[in-house]
């Protein structure tokens, strides 16, 4: 029985469930001059790191986006790849009411890791995945697609779900699970950036990465746009990274849809 796209949507709500009590410790600041805060951050982050990464869903309501993350995570031992690389993403057209939600895999070297680690999916360019899985729906319904290696795809109807019960939740899913890696981050080098204000960040443990550091960036409206960190054991490349881009966006109907002899939507 296939996994229902929900699961799939905020899978990584479930790995973050747990990961610390509301409220932590924002950590210190090594100063940061006169650079002007978003309101409710600070020189030390968020005053209050639920309610600001929370408040993402108020920003992001009505409006289109996409919103992508890169996990890096060692893979069981004795396995030729020592890494698996998971590409991650999900955008939104709400003027047609499409979602698609696309997951690709790769087996990767430790240099290719530490690729990715370091500048996100540029690396992986000219590389196949190992694994794809996407998720479509529109007003009417969706559709799962799945390819494992030289494998032909298959592709499946959805059983139940549709555009607006993919978006009646928290969105963007994984920003507003992230708020456990805001709330314990420490904080420090506050930095204003075209792009906002630029934070480094250390302490952080999630999404496989253990005591990771790196950095985040928050919009003048407060809006997390993008934040990364990787492993600081020397013998480890693991890491995440994300970044969201909110704007208008036009979402194609993905070609494999109704190849399985199913019409999911007469308008696509």
């Amino acid at each position: 029985m296939q996994r229902s796209w929900l699961v799939l949507l905020v899978l990584v709500v479930v790995s973050l469930a747990g990961c610390s009590a509301l409220g932590g410790n924002p950590g210190t600041s090594d100063g940061a001059g006169d650079v002007s805060y978003p309101s409710g951050w600070g020189p030390n982050g968020p005053d209050n790191a639920t309610r600001a990464i929370a408040g993402a869903q108020d920003m992001v309501a009505g409006s289109d986006f996409v919103e992508r993350w890169v996990t890096v995570e060692e893979t069981k031992q004795g396995m030729e790849d020592p890494y698996l690389v998971v590409v991650t993403e999900v955008r939104i057209d709400r003027d047609r009411e499409r979602l698609l939600n696309q997951r690709r895999f790769y087996r990767v070297d430790a240099e290719l890791a530490a690729a990715v680690a370091e500048s996100g999916v540029e690396p992986l360019a000219d590389r196949t995945a190992n694994e794809v899985r996407q998720t479509y729906v529109n007003d009417s319904g969706g559709a799962q697609y799945h390819r494992l290696e030289a494998r032909s795809p298959r592709i499946t109807r959805l059983q139940s779900g549709d555009f607006a019960s993919a978006t009646d939740q928290p969105l963007p899913a994984t920003l507003v699970a992230s708020a456990p890696v805001f709330e314990t981050a420490t904080y420090s080098n506050a930095t204003r950036t075209d792009a906002g204000v630029r934070y480094s960040i250390s302490g952080v443990s999630a999404f496989h990465v253990d005591d990771g550091a790196g950095s985040a960036t928050v919009g003048d409206d407060g809006l997390v746009s993008g934040f990364a960190f990787s492993a600081t054991d020397p013998d480890s490349e693991e890491a995440f990274r994300y970044d969201l881009e909110v704007g208008d966006l036009t979402l194609d109907r993905p070609d494999w849809v109704g190849q399985d002899g199913s019409n999911t939507s007469q308008s696509g």
